[in-house]
């Protein structure tokens, strides 16, 4: 605490205790608009003490205040009073005292929370919507009066009036930001987007906003929004990264521990489809989605896209020019180069912070920025000495440990993957998003064992839980239990429905359920049509048993189409050609699979047990004899040698 703010602090007690009688009783927490942390002080004693205090009180109170401190001191012991005011039951006349601080100290969040504080703890919105507005009247220079204000009307339905609230505030040469972040926040939620792209112009024009780390975030944001709808469909709600909330983004801190939800997600080595996108935070949630009955014109629909790239092209260069001088905005800023895949400036921006020190290098989004960059940017061996580095660390993080673990297992080291999660998991024990995480890395391990035991500590699996247990229990090849798990998460949406429906098929392709398998097939399909992989597997599981044979034609053409060099596409290619006895294309394609490493890429052997019936049917029975051979001696079940081995007696 400073020299003058304990000074000021003392005569405001001092003062309040000249006017109240009894016991003082206060907690007064005072925070100067330069103040970076509140103040506690509490004084309980009888008014008899009031002269010893000053006695014995070493500061010069001689000295005189500036009108500013005068005003605040004023203020303080009006707030004081108050207090003891209110202790004693005179609710009228303490309120009475609160407002008169607020008058003499307008932008005092603290006077304006024990003003509102007693209509939010009893939920009173309409009471507390008819006080704000008069509080908002009859002290227009409170910020926190009218931001409360304009809060209230939009949250209970007067949205219109809480718009126009706001432009009133704002329409002036220079904008109080707090007032224009409001209104950005709410225009989106009603999807004003014409009124939104100009009022962000007009701020532009601005210095201060256009050299603040804050303000070119939230503008690239919505431009990114605006951009992104040219490959959206219909009006989906794209990642550009928007908050739904309006405070100011707590700094992390270096030491940070805080638990942090994992959400849980499939495997990322069972199949691409489950794994999940890997995504670089940008310190925000998404904007609560827009209210889809208010008329407006998206500003796409009046710029190109090439003009909306140019935009956020400027604008990002901008905000690589700004200094970063915290851990907050340094997190911002990563977010953002991320969502726009600029690795290589994210590299450059860590290499420069490097250079220049201070707190910022060991900063948690630093470390995080610094090994996505080094990631993306393909300097692995750069990657595994920063790896090894903060490994050797005495304590980790919660999100360094898991984000270390999202590396390893980028790099298919299971084994470190796993003792990063094991860290993660001994923050939070009851999370069951970490222990959906460890169990699949033990899976991914091969350690079916101990990922079953970590499940099964759990009194009740959620849907997600039940699904990697099935998981599990088919890479064990007991496709009867992974049935019977998979089931219970038959109906659950929460996680990737392309991944369990393929996963389900196979399951019952396994067990001979073929109708069901083929089902399965179609929902996947039917979950992403323009996925090559999804065409890919539904057209195989028609054609590997006859159904619907040019349905499986089309659908295979159109993942070839898309991956005319993918060796598995070309094997279903070739055996959907095979079933229809088209021997001539069903070669030509066979050998395009081989020829594209399908030997190679293919550790069961069935493309090489395709090019064997494929051949035999042409009449090449020495080549074929020689592919069933390959795939004799492939990675398959017993059940496949054995059907192998008979076409080669």
């Amino acid at each position: 605490m400073t020299f003058r703010k304990i000074k000021i602090l003392t005569l405001s007690i001092l003062a309040a205790a000249a006017l109240g009688s009894g016991c003082i009783t206060c907690n007064v927490e005072q925070k100067d608009k330069d103040a970076d942390s509140p103040t506690q002080v509490e004084e309980a004693r009888p008014l008899s003490s009031a002269k010893p205090i000053l006695s014995k009180n070493p500061i010069p109170l001689n000295e005189a205040l500036t009108p500013d401190e005068s005003a605040h001191a004023a203020a303080m012991s009006h707030y004081a009073q108050a207090h003891y005011l209110r202790s004693i039951g005179k609710k009228e006349e303490s309120r009475a005292l609160f407002l008169k601080a607020l008058a003499q100290y307008p932008d005092s969040d603290t006077i304006m929370k024990e003003l509102i504080g007693p209509y939010v703890v009893a939920k009173d919105w309409n009471g507390a919507l008819e006080f704000i507005e008069t509080v908002a009247k009859d002290i227009p220079s409170s910020h926190p009066a009218n931001l409360i204000y304009a809060e209230l009307l939009f949250s209970q339905g007067k949205k219109k009036e809480s718009i126009d609230f706001l432009r009133s505030l704002c329409d002036s040469n220079s904008p109080d930001e707090q007032y224009a972040f409001l209104l950005v926040k709410f225009l989106f939620n009603q999807r004003q987007f014409d009124e939104l792209d100009t009022l962000l112009l007009r701020l532009f024009t601005l210095e201060d906003y256009q050299n603040s780390i804050k303000w070119l975030s939230v503008h690239i944001k919505f431009v990114t929004a605006a951009y992104r709808q040219f490959d959206a469909k219909g009006e989906e709600e794209e990642d550009h990264g928007f908050s739904d909330d309006d405070e100011e983004d707590e700094e992390e801190e270096e030491d940070e521990e805080e638990e942090e939800e994992a959400d849980g997600e499939e495997s990322n080595a069972d199949a691409n489809n489950g794994q999940p996108e890997e995504k670089q935070e940008s310190g925000d949630k998404e904007f609560e989605s827009a209210e889809e009955d208010t008329q407006s014109t998206a500003p796409w629909k009046k710029y190109t896209k090439e003009e909306l790239k140019n935009r956020i092209d400027g604008l990002l260069a901008q905000l690589l020019k700004q200094p970063v001088t915290n851990p907050s905005d340094l997190g911002e800023v990563g977010g953002l180069l991320a969502i726009h895949d600029r690795w290589q400036d994210m590299l450059e921006l860590i290499q420069r912070i490097e250079k220049q020190g201070g707190n910022l290098v060991n900063s948690l989004p630093f470390y995080k920025m610094k090994l996505d960059a080094l990631d993306k940017c393909g300097k692995q061996d750069e990657l595994k000495r920063c790896m090894a580095e903060l490994v050797s660390k005495k304590q980790l993080s919660f999100s360094l440990a898991a984000k270390l673990s999202e590396k390893y297992s980028r790099q298919r080291n299971y084994p470190m993957a796993i003792q990063m999660m094991e860290i993660c998991l001994s923050y939070d024990r009851d999370n069951f998003g970490i222990v959906f995480r460890l169990a699949s890395l033990l899976m991914d391990n091969g350690e079916y064992d101990k990922a079953m035991l970590l499940l099964s500590l759990r009194q009740t699996l959620p849907p997600s839980g039940s699904f990697l247990l099935g998981l599990i229990w088919k890479r064990k090849g007991d496709y009867k239990n992974a049935y019977k798990s998979m089931k219970l998460a038959e109906n659950d949406k929460t996680f990737n429905r392309e991944y369990y429906c393929t996963n389900m098929s196979i399951v019952c392709e396994k067990l001979g359920k073929i109708d069901e398998a083929v089902d399965y097939a179609r929902k996947a399909y039917e979950c992403n049509e323009e996925n090559p992989s999804n065409c890919n597997f539904y057209g195989y599981i028609l054609a590997d048993h006859n159904c619907e044979l040019p349905t499986a034609k089309k659908l295979l053409l159109k993942a070839v189409a898309a991956e005319p060099d993918n060796a598995a596409f070309l094997d279903s290619m070739a055996w959907v050609y095979y079933r229809l006895k088209e021997y001539d294309k069903a070669l030509e394609f066979i050998f395009k699979a081989l020829e594209n490493n399908g030997l190679e890429e293919d550790p069961e052997g069935v493309i090489a047990e395709h090019a064997g019936d494929i051949c035999h049917a042409k009449g090449l029975h020495d080549l074929a004899r020689f592919y069933w051979n390959v795939s004799l001696h492939s990675e398959n079940s017993p059940a496949d040698k054995e059907r192998i081995q008979k076409k080669l007696e």
